[in-house]
């Protein structure tokens, strides 16, 4: 063992390393929170990255989730599903996630951590508005929630080497999994929901085909005439009880043929003039329309 290795930490790093802490503890409390009451967690990521700016100085948050059939292009092809700040859809998602960082994520299903990611990769990969200083790069799995082996996704963000806790990559490695982990629990929260939903849908559509079948067909309708088991001729006839009680005049339309002095004669029966002779007019010639042929009922 060096003499560095075994030297105490210095006051004022562990000062700085349990400010860190705290930091981090108020930060997740924050996402857990903004993940529970979420609809849709994918959609709360852009919110849960400006928390770890706010907090913790992660700038630059990504998400890259692995494409839907016909997206993407290669070996593991994924998109990138949330950033903390506004991109063109077009652009690559290079410009945001170096592909080879995100391959080995995606391959290896371990965080990865590039102390110097212009170093390592190339000055290319780290992303225009972060070549002002060095960047450390963070990145940890997101795991399938129903399939833990599997990672469906990259969470990364970046680190400053000008920021004073540019030394505890640690720390962030530890927290962006904590978060990818909420991430992962409301995914699977919402996907259980949405089960348990068409569940309850498919029993109520079960109980209501189960009622129809001990039921049997519906009872065919009578009314003066008029006769049918069809909800439509169901309604008609509700349709003239509900008229035939009022003295208001009755206009009946419809083609020739069918049956509207039928349903005149129905609605007269039901009325309290009854007992008085029925008159129905033709009202083609007055309408002017040969095809509005309409019965009337005085």
């Amino acid at each position: 063992m060096t003499d560095q290795q075994s030297r105490p930490a210095s006051p004022r790093r562990r000062s700085t390393q349990s400010i860190a802490d705290r930091l981090a503890l108020d930060a997740l409390y924050e996402i857990a929170k903004s993940f529970a009451a979420a609809p849709d967690p994918v959609a709360e990521v852009p919110q849960i990255f400006n928390v770890l700016s706010s907090f913790l100085d992660l700038r630059h948050g990504v998400l890259a989730t692995l494409a839907e059939p016909g997206e993407g292009v290669g070996v593991n092809p994924y998109v990138i599903a949330a950033t903390a700040f506004q991109r063109s859809p077009e652009a690559p998602a290079s410009d945001v996630l170096p592909d080879a960082v995100a391959r080995i994520v995606f391959r290896s299903g371990v965080p990865f951590v590039s102390f110097d990611l212009a170093a390592e990769f190339g000055e290319d990969a780290v992303p225009k508005r972060l070549r002002d200083a060095g960047q450390t790069l963070i990145a940890v799995p997101l795991r399938d929630p129903e399939r833990s082996h599997f990672v469906l996704g990259v969470l990364a963000a970046y680190r400053s080497h000008d920021h004073n806790r540019s030394g505890f990559s640690d720390t962030d490695v530890r927290v962006l999994t904590m978060v990818a982990s909420l991430l992962e629990q409301a995914l699977r929260f919402r996907r259980r929901i949405a089960r348990d939903r068409e569940r309850a849908l498919e029993d109520t559509r079960r109980m209501l085909q189960t009622v129809t079948e001990q039921r049997g067909p519906a009872a065919p309708v009578s009314l003066d005439g008029i006769v049918g088991s069809s909800p439509a001729i169901a309604e008609v006839v509700a349709q003239i009880k509900r008229v035939a009680s009022t003295r208001m005049p009755v206009l009946l339309r419809g083609e020739s043929g069918t049956g509207k002095e039928l349903f005149a004669r129905a609605v007269h029966a039901q009325s309290p003039a009854r007992e008085r002779p029925l008159h129905p007019r033709q009202l083609r010639r007055a309408l002017g329309n040969p095809s509005g042929i309409g019965t009337f009922r005085p």
